[in-house]
């Protein structure tokens, strides 16, 4: 699996990536958390990218909403846009506010990714386009 962090050169550049792998039986899982910290001092999270082999879960039905935004390195450069649905997955244990926003897509590389964040659908896109490769 591909890992991916905010370039340097954005102002996305202070937030801090911890990763999670996840192998298996036929399944591989990514976790990306992204954390900063707020006026406080305090760490929290700002979003998490997960990226799945092909088998992976990505969307359950429910999550789906009509519309795409263009994702820079996504395949076809277009992402969908989906609810944050679970009250699991909205307040994970690091702090922060909750996540608003969703996108999914297929990458040129053949993951498939989902991203959530606690911003809006156009700073959630800004965000996925600031993400470049830092390892293979």
């Amino acid at each position: 699996l591909t890992l991916h962090y905010p370039d340097p050169s954005t102002e996305y550049s202070s937030f801090v990536g911890t990763y999670y792998y996840f192998d298996g039986n036929s399944e591989l899982q990514l976790d990306a958390y992204f954390t900063s910290k707020d006026p406080q001092g305090e760490l929290i999270r700002v979003a998490k990218l997960s990226t799945f082999n092909v088998n992976g879960q990505l969307v359950i039905p429910e999550e789906i909403v009509s519309g795409q935004v263009d994702i820079e390195w996504a395949q076809g450069s277009r992402a969908d846009k989906c609810k944050v649905l679970s009250y699991g997955i909205r307040d994970e244990p690091i702090t922060g506010n909750p996540y608003q926003s969703c996108l999914y897509w297929f990458g040129m590389d053949g993951f498939r990714y989902k991203l959530y964040t606690i911003w809006p659908e156009s700073e959630t896109t800004r965000f996925a386009n600031s993400l470049i490769e830092i390892k293979r």
